[in-house]
């Protein structure tokens, strides 16, 4: 009898577990710091306030050097995965901490839930998400969120962040697979450049009114340690109470090549971008704004309004390469990242009359991860960014100045 007994409260023991395993939750995270020494250039402290510098021109601005320690926002999360018994539906919520301007927050970054109907070769996707277009990033230059400094953004890396909409996964076979997104189309004046022309209308003067959303298509493949992924990305932006001079629409798109290969203890991956006005919309780079302004509106690779009233394309061309050797407890990185923006619009601003923009940036990058203990790495690293020292605006010449970045990461993953 005692046995029955308590064979029978083993058994209720495991009903009482088998309940909450119906689902499968389970929780990850990474905790991770900053500290690190900026050296400004005269004329990027003066970029910085929008006072920029005429080549040739004296200024009253001085270099800058000051220290930062903070909570790396790009890099600091938690993140909870739900999956249910039947695997047929997913879902994954990842918080994440505010910037050095936004002390205690949490923000949901991510917020999506997966519909698998045919397994891993069929499924949708809805929530706030990771974007499809341009999805590779440089880890060398990991360091400097809060100084807009981070991840070659602006430098080449057109950054893939999180947006919300709908995605769809169709997998061909082992190698191959395909992802088509369907995102918000990002209206209100935060998101996108609006022209100042405008007949009488809301209180506001132009409204945009975009309905087309963003459409984002990819197909990822991955051979052996190659892995290759070309997409694209298309969305139109519209208005109403345009002057009948301006254009009241202009298209952004963007096509994109990532790579990487591994070749033993060895690492090499880089990116392509190429498209007109990327840095309208929520596409993060591209001069638009990774965490905060990179240089107000005057250098972001927007669409312009000429002197004609009409809307003139900016062409955008950016790149980026990586390479790792990973020795084991420590590795070495070493990368490259270049960007150019170029509208060749006429338009007038403070008396003068030119190309409206013509600017190329580039930075590089070194890091040395070290694996102290199982998940902990400290990592320093430099970093060299140089905003363009023959920059064009409305005809005129502009030393943007240069930036040196250089300190130490803490990272913790769990």
């Amino acid at each position: 009898m005692k046995k029955i007994l308590i064979g029978m409260v083993a058994v209720f023991c495991c009903l009482a577990l088998a309940g909450p395993a119906l689902a499968k939750i389970t929780m990850s995270g990474m905790i991770t710091t900053d500290a690190y020494y900026t050296d400004t250039s005269k004329e990027r402290s003066a970029a910085k306030m929008g006072n920029y510098v005429i080549n040739g021109a004296a200024t009253a601005y001085e270099s800058e050097g000051f220290t930062q320690i903070n909570a790396d926002r790009a890099l600091t999360r938690l993140t909870m995965n739900y999956e249910s018994e039947d695997k047929l539906l997913l879902g994954q919520i990842e918080l994440r901490t505010g910037d050095q301007n936004a002390r205690g927050t949490l923000d949901a970054y991510y917020a999506w839930m997966d519909w698998r109907p045919g397994g891993e070769n069929l499924h949708f996707r809805f929530g706030l998400q990771p974007e499809t277009f341009a999805i590779f990033t440089p880890t060398v230059a990991a360091l400097g969120y809060n100084t807009t400094s981070t991840l070659f953004v602006n430098f080449g890396n057109l950054h893939a962040s999180a947006e919300t909409g709908l995605k769809a996964y169709v997998r061909f076979n082992d190698m191959i697979r395909m992802e088509f997104g369907v995102f918000d189309p990002a209206t209100g004046a935060d998101e996108s450049w609006l022209p100042t022309a405008a007949v009488p209308g809301p209180a506001t003067g132009v409204q945009e009114n975009s309905t087309i959303p963003r459409l984002d298509l990819s197909f990822p493949i991955k051979i052996a340690n190659f892995s290759i992924e070309p997409s694209g990305t298309w969305t139109r932006k519209s208005y109403d109470y345009t002057a009948s001079t301006v254009d009241d629409s202009f298209d952004i798109w963007g096509v994109a090549l990532g790579a990487k290969a591994g070749f033993g203890p060895f690492t090499l991956s880089g990116e392509i971008t190429y498209g007109d006005n990327l840095g309208n919309g929520n596409y993060t780079g591209g001069g638009n704004k990774p965490p905060v302004s990179l240089l107000g509106t005057l250098f972001r690779a927007t669409a312009r309004v000429d002197t004609t009233g009409r809307f003139a394309d900016t062409e955008f061309l950016g790149w980026w390469l990586m390479g790792e050797f990973d020795f084991g407890p420590f590795a070495i990185q070493a990368g490259y990242g270049q960007e150019k923006n170029k509208n060749d619009a006429r338009g007038t601003s403070g008396g003068f009359t030119g190309e409206i923009l013509d600017t190329t940036r580039q930075a590089m990058a070194v890091r040395f991860p070290i694996k102290v203990a199982k998940g902990f790495t400290i990592a320093p690293q430099f970093q060299y960014l140089d905003f363009d020292n023959s920059a064009i605006a409305y005809g005129r010449s502009y030393d943007l100045g240069t930036e040196i970045v250089g300190g130490v990461q803490f990272q913790l993953v769990f």
